[in-house]
């Protein structure tokens, strides 16, 4: 019995060990966040996912981090954590799925690039300009394919 308490009291004090370490990286990567410095915020971001932050919000900040990046290989860093954000794509700007079109471009990955600029093409229908830049995007898709 007292071994199942001490057990029991060990797993409380790390999880609320990795509960405090996880509130403290995501409180620092917003306030970086907020101000634009992504580079410094994405290990913040990285820290809070790695104690186990799973809210597809933090995934769609870590995506814009590693997306702002002036590495291309950093850059392409964030298509997992936006194909997780986009899970919860009801609560997620409606330009993920162009940043992330513009992600699968680059990575040569031009089917998946066009089916998210044309779901960015339907969810837009009220903004021309969206729809100008959508036109655009779909052009250069299917022209890549047909060089490809």
């Amino acid at each position: 019995m007292r071994r199942l308490y001490s057990i029991t009291l060990a797993i409380l004090v790390f999880t609320i060990y990795a509960y405090s370490q996880n509130t403290k990286s995501l409180s620092e990567a917003h306030r970086f966040y907020d101000a634009k410095n992504y580079e410094k915020a994405l290990p913040f971001f990285l820290t809070a996912i790695g104690a186990g932050a799973t809210d597809p919000k933090v995934n769609y900040e870590t995506g814009v981090c590693y997306a702002k990046s002036r590495d291309l290989k950093d850059q392409l860093n964030a298509i997992p954590f936006f194909e997780i954000a986009l899970k919860d794509e009801k609560n997620m700007p409606v330009s993920l799925y162009f940043d992330l079109a513009e992600l699968y471009l680059k990575n040569e990955q031009i089917d998946k690039a066009l089916a998210h600029f044309t779901k960015y093409k339907d969810l837009t229908k009220l903004d021309a300009k969206a729809q100008v830049l959508a036109r655009k995007s779909i052009e250069i898709c299917n022209n890549a394919l047909i060089f490809m």
